[in-house]
C-alpha cells in the first residue's frame, strides 16, 4: 500500500472525531443540467463534463467534507458493458477517479472509491453469471485501487455473494474498505439474510 494512502487515514484516525462525508452527487448533477444515461447514471458526467464533477467536489471539500466519494457508481464492468457505449473501461475509472484527486490538491482529504452493485442495487434477482459478479467486482476495485482512491467504498451493497467476494478480495489484496448495507424493511439483505 503506497504510503502517502497510509499517512492520510493515519491522520485522521489522530483527530479522534468524527469524520465528514461529502453527499448526494448524482442529484446535484442533476440539478446543474447533467444527462442521466440510462445504465451509466450520471458517471458518464464524468467523461461529458468533468469540470462540473470537479466543482462539486471542491465545494464539498471547501464545505468541510473530509472523504469526497468519487462518482464512480456505475463505471463497473457489468454497467460500462450493458451501457453500449465504446468506453475503454480502464480509462474511465482512471478519469473519473483523477476528477476527485485533482480537485483535492493537496489537502488532506480522503478519496472514496465508489463501487456499486453489480447490478441495480434494488435488484432482488441477479441476471449475470458468478463468473461475471467475480469479475465485476474484482477488476472495478483494483481499477479504483490503481488510479489512486484511498479507501474502496462499497455502497447500497444487499447481496451476501457480493459481500463475500468484496470482503475477500480487499482483505487477501490489504486494501482500506467500508461496506454500507441497503435492507428492505425487515432488515433483511434482498439476497435474504438477516442484518
Amino acid at each position: 500500500m503506497p504510503s502517502k494512502r497510509i499517512d492520510i487515514i493515519v491522520q485522521y484516525n489522530e483527530l479522534k472525531r468524527p469524520l465528514i462525508l461529502d453527499g448526494a452527487m448524482g442529484s446535484l448533477l442533476q440539478e446543474r443540467g447533467a444527462v442521466n444515461d440510462k445504465i451509466l447514471w450520471l458517471s458518464k458526467t464524468n467523461l461529458d463534463n468533468p469540470k462540473l464533477v470537479e466543482t462539486l467536489y471542491k465545494e464539498y471539500i471547501d464545505s468541510g467534507a473530509d472523504i469526497i466519494t468519487t462518482n464512480t457508481f456505475r463505471t463497473n464492468p457489468v454497467s460500462v458493458k450493458r451501457s453500449g457505449h465504446e468506453i475503454d473501461q480502464k480509462h474511465f475509472v482512471g478519469q473519473s477517479v483523477g476528477i476527485a484527486l485533482e480537485a483535492r490538491q493537496d489537502e488532506k482529504i480522503i478519496i472514496a472509491g465508489s463501487n456499486a452493485p453489480a447490478e441495480d442495487c434494488y435488484q432482488v434477482e441477479r441476471t449475470i453469471s458468478k463468473f461475471d459478479l467475480d469479475y465485476n467486482h474484482k477488476k472495478h476495485i483494483e481499477l479504483l485501487w490503481e488510479s489512486g482512491c484511498d479507501i474502496i467504498w462499497n455502497e447500497t451493497q444487499s447481496h451476501w455473494d457480493e459481500l463475500e467476494i468484496i470482503g475477500k478480495f480487499c482483505s487477501e489484496n490489504q486494501l482500506p474498505f467500508s461496506v454500507n448495507l441497503y435492507s428492505d424493511n425487515e432488515l433483511k439483505l434482498l439476497s435474504g439474510q438477516p442484518l
